[in-house]
């Protein structure tokens, strides 16, 4: 059994991640990772995130990026790089900044498209993280 905690937002290509857990993994991955939520409150508006869907931090902008850092910044303060504090050069080697915030729903999407089959869910610290027990081998039914 392997596990994976509080690393795919910090890769620029989370698929090659997955592909490459799906390569070392025997069995089973324990798959942990912050999400999206559905919609981030503004003054100007709420954000609203469909359920498929990934933010690509790089690509935020204007009051779509002051929705979602205001909101993170309760949670993991002001030093989190591309997502409450500015990063001024994405960089594709470059594994420190946050790049990704993947809804559940496009978090297990990726997963599946990696070859993984879901076991279970769960998700914690309010809604804004999810743990997946996925399995290489397809469950029986």
């Amino acid at each position: 059994m392997w596990s994976c905690s509080g690393v795919l937002y910090h890769i620029p290509n989370p698929l090659h991640l997955l592909l490459a857990l799906k390569r070392i993994t025997g069995e089973h991955l324990v798959l942990t990772s912050v999400v999206a939520r559905s919609q981030y409150p503004h003054v100007a508006g709420p954000l609203r995130v469909p359920e498929v869907a990934c933010l690509f931090l790089p690509a935020l902008e204007g009051t779509e990026k002051e929705a979602v850092a205001d909101y993170w910044k309760d949670l993991v303060g002001d030093g989190a790089v591309g997502l409450t504090r500015e990063n001024p050069t994405w960089r594709i080697e470059d594994f420190g900044p946050w790049w990704w915030l993947p809804r559940p729903a496009a978090l297990w999407a990726l997963c599946r498209t990696a070859g993984f089959h879901l076991l279970e869910e769960g998700e914690f610290w309010g809604g804004d993280a999810v743990t997946l027990l996925l399995s290489t081998r397809p469950t029986k039914k």
